[in-house]
């Protein structure tokens, strides 16, 4: 008899416990903890919870859109005063970190106009709109990220010469 013949044969692995369960499905539809978390914290892989998400039928818990996008505005204004000084460094050298950091404002700002164009057909069904009761005016906060963005741009310039337009 060899070492491979003795060697335990693999089959289904057992099923989770029911309180694993219970607390698996409270997790999943009262916080906002990633599944692998939640799988982490259970003691069971990321795949054996996606399988009782699956076929227990579980669902998240509601997002409150309003809440996003208070705070998408929130990172807005983050990272647009973290572009500011990048600008302002002297020989061009934060120029790919102002980059970096303007690729991710709009990705931002269109996950914002994608949310408020959501807010608009709800408004249109009898929904609602922002915080304040009105519609969201993506094309406004385009605009003023657009024209903050160019003054950033014109400072920088102006104290960095002879750098080829943008």
């Amino acid at each position: 008899m060899t070492e491979f013949d003795a060697a335990p044969k693999a089959g289904p692995k057992p099923r989770a416990s029911a309180e694993t369960i219970a607390e698996a499905r409270r997790l999943i539809e009262t916080t906002s903890l990633t599944q692998a978390e939640i799988a982490q914290r259970i003691g069971v892989s990321g795949q054996a919870l996606c399988r009782m998400v699956a076929r227990e039928g579980w669902g998240r818990p509601a997002v409150d859109r309003l809440e996003t996008v208070r705070r998408l505005r929130l990172r807005v204004d983050e990272r647009l005063a973290a572009i500011e000084p990048l600008l302002a460094k002297s020989g061009g050298s934060g120029l790919d970190e102002a980059e970096r950091a303007a690729k991710t404002l709009g990705a931002l700002v269109r996950t914002l106009k994608d949310l408020a164009a959501l807010d608009r057909d709800e408004a249109r069904a009898g929904g609602r709109g922002d915080e304040n009761g009105g519609p969201v005016d993506v094309d406004a906060l385009r605009d003023e990220l657009a024209r903050r963005l160019a003054r950033m741009r014109a400072e920088h310039d102006e104290q960095v010469p002879g750098l080829p337009e943008a």
